[in-house]
């Protein structure tokens, strides 16, 4: 995300980056977040479904998008990923995708999904410091997928 700004100096609330163009013009550049979760090991099948894994953000961020990606496909089933989000209580989160129709999904014979369609028509969600993220496997195919990797993608706030 950026800004227009006319002062180029140095940092500013929330932490942007100012870049000066040819001609003195200059803009502030919230620096992107990417946070990689390994939910399961790269041999083992996902065989369940259930909580897979849960991280805590390591600062506040704006989620954008959502990637998900196997190490080994399943051969014929669809694999949904919810997540779910609390800022205070990894046992207590809810979905913050519009669920159900729009989980995080892998099709069969495919390695990889994302989503960007978030809580109601909401193109980002926020994410507060410290804040937990669930990643939770709502359907598990034919249990056969390994390595479920989840990229949480968007900007430090």
């Amino acid at each position: 995300a950026n800004d227009t700004g006319t002062a180029a100096d140095g940092w500013t609330a929330g932490d942007f980056l100012t870049i000066v163009e040819a001609g003195g013009t200059a803009k502030r550049i919230k620096p992107p977040a990417e946070i990689g979760i390994a939910c399961s090991d790269e041999t083992t099948a996902i065989s369940s479904t259930g909580d897979k894994a849960t991280i805590m953000i390591p600062r506040a961020m704006t989620l954008t998008e959502v990637k998900a990606s196997f190490t080994g496909a399943d051969s014929s089933g669809q694999y949904d990923i919810d997540i779910l989000y609390d800022a205070t209580d990894p046992t207590s989160a809810s979905s913050i995708l519009n669920t159900p129709s729009s989980y995080c999904t892998i099709s069969s014979s495919s390695y990889s999904g994302s989503t960007t369609d978030f809580t109601g028509p909401a193109t980002s969600y926020a994410l507060a410091e410290d804040g937990f993220i669930v990643v939770n496997i709502a359907t598990a195919g034919n249990s056969e997928a390994t390595g479920l990797k989840v990229w949480l993608l968007g900007y430090w706030t």
